[in-house]
């Protein structure tokens, strides 16, 4: 955990001066010893210096459960997706095959207001991950209970799914390539 001024791209979307300071909180994730995931949080100085959430081990429930504990509760976040060619230090970073692309997931977590509270910056291998997403849609636009999971894919078998709930129906689609 360090504190310094994010990139002018997390900056922006936390709503932060030229000036303004973050806490950093940067991961790498594993699969049997080998990096499968790189992820970043920013959060405003403002709201985490001298808190738990500038400790490396936040505590049960994690950065948003203390958040909620400084009276910020989050009501929705964004997620933009997407996948491109890896930088030299990131293909070295995440150990990657020559060819391997990559999947950029940028979202942002927003309190009441919508206060920007947090920027979670993932770089994930694009041979590894799922990304599985729930939507659901209330009266005339996206309700509150939508969700995202973000998982390794299992097995030999590679999978790409896009899943859509609309009025309790699932439709899917699905594309598969074999390893």
């Amino acid at each position: 955990m360090t504190t310094g001024t994010p990139p002018a791209e997390i900056a922006e979307l936390l709503g932060l001066g030229p000036d303004e300071k973050t806490v950093i909180r940067a991961r790498r994730y594993l699969i049997d010893g080998h990096p499968v995931r790189l992820g970043t949080s920013y959060l405003p100085a403002s709201v985490a210096a001298d808190t738990p959430l500038a400790e490396p081990n936040p505590g049960p429930g994690g950065i948003y459960a203390r958040l909620e504990e400084q009276g910020l509760p989050l009501e929705y976040v964004t997620e933009a997706v997407t996948a491109r060619m890896p930088t030299p230090d990131e293909a070295n970073a995440l150990r990657l095959a020559s060819g391997v692309p990559v999947m950029r997931v940028l979202r942002v977590a927003f309190a009441s207001g919508d206060r920007p509270v947090e920027v979670g910056d993932s770089l994930m291998a694009a041979d590894v991950y799922v990304l599985d997403y729930r939507v659901s849609l209330g009266c005339g636009g996206y309700g509150p209970r939508g969700g995202a999971r973000h998982r390794p894919r299992s097995g030999r078998r590679r999978s790409q799914r896009a899943t859509l709930q609309r009025s309790g129906r699932r439709r899917s689609a699905r594309t598969r390539t074999r390893t």
